[in-house]
């Protein structure tokens, strides 16, 4: 949807976007010509303070609004829940589901950065496979489960949306996850947070993650939620890392340096783990705050050679 012109835009200076805004403008199609309105007029808001913001967020407000070429059918994308920047939606969190299928067709999604998915209303291995079918150019991508889970009982296949070319950044914190290794995942992300009642091990260690700085392993534990219309208290104990292989040798984190652990149970298959990954990867920090250490564990950690959060 978006072009190598637009995605060249997204990170340029001011200067390049009145130069595009010039364009739209000067265009015979009124389409164009209320997407450089826009853009010229965000692009003033970014200057403006005081009384002049709050004219020009009013205005802002109105076009996009009225015009369905920046707001939609029925201006529909107008009330998302949405950061609007230089003429097009940049962030959005909570859409509904009418919200994400136009705007993963419409131009003014043409340059969103970031997706977060955590609306209970609405299933998320939809989303999420909606969200990988339309390849918008996302660089960061969130995916909530809510508190009670009545909606998020199915497992969660994340890995068709981890192979984004453009993503960077995802958290994904759901009650069953899959990171769906068929065909084989290869990812760009250079920073992943994972949080499950139990992290998924092997499919993990059958993906590649080459550009992956930043490994962050939430285990959710003590969750009270709800399924079928039953409330439960499901004490889970803090489980076992356990050992990850090819996660373990370094084979599928090249460039790991910082590996985060959250609620889980360090014993001496984890420490090994640690050792290796200290031998094998540029790995310079180990955070394991808020996890329980098997007898004497901690008087090992001195041995890694990375600095040790505790």
């Amino acid at each position: 949807m978006a072009t190598s012109r637009l995605l060249s835009l997204r990170d340029a200076g001011a200067d390049a976007w009145n130069v595009y805004a010039d364009e739209l403008l000067a265009s015979p199609r009124s389409d164009d010509r209320e997407r450089g309105e826009l853009i010229r007029l965000q692009l003033e808001l970014e200057r403006a303070e005081g009384a002049q913001r709050a004219t020009l967020q009013t205005r802002e407000r109105e076009l996009i609004a009225r015009t369905p070429s920046l707001g939609g059918p029925d201006a529909v994308l107008a009330r998302l829940d949405a950061t609007w920047r230089r003429g097009f939606i940049s962030r959005v969190q909570r859409p509904n589901w009418e919200g994400l299928r136009i705007l993963l067709s419409h131009p003014s999604g043409a340059l969103v950065d970031e997706f977060i998915l955590n609306n209970p209303q609405l299933q998320l291995d939809d989303q999420v496979e909606l969200i990988a079918r339309s390849k918008p150019p996302l660089r960061a991508l969130q995916i909530d489960s809510d508190d009670s889970g009545t909606r998020f009982e199915g497992i969660i296949e994340c890995g068709p949306a981890l192979q984004l070319p453009t993503l960077e950044r995802a958290s994904i914190v759901v009650r069953q996850l899959d990171i769906e290794t068929r065909p084989p995942l290869v990812s760009p992300v250079r920073e992943l947070t994972l949080g499950a009642p139990l992290i998924p091990w092997a499919p993990l260690d059958a993906a590649t993650f080459p550009n992956l700085t930043r490994l962050d392993l939430l285990a959710i534990v003590g969750i009270t939620w709800q399924r079928r219309g039953f409330s439960t208290n499901d004490q889970i104990p803090a489980p076992p890392v356990g050992p990850g292989p090819r996660f373990r040798s370094g084979g599928v984190t090249p460039k790991l340096e910082q590996l985060v652990l959250r609620n889980f149970f360090i014993d001496g298959t984890t420490m090994a783990m640690a050792l290796e990954l200290c031998a094998s990867t540029p790995l310079r920090e180990l955070d394991v705050r808020g996890c329980q250490f098997a007898t004497g564990i901690e008087n090992e950690l001195p041995k890694l050679k990375c600095r040790v959060q505790l």
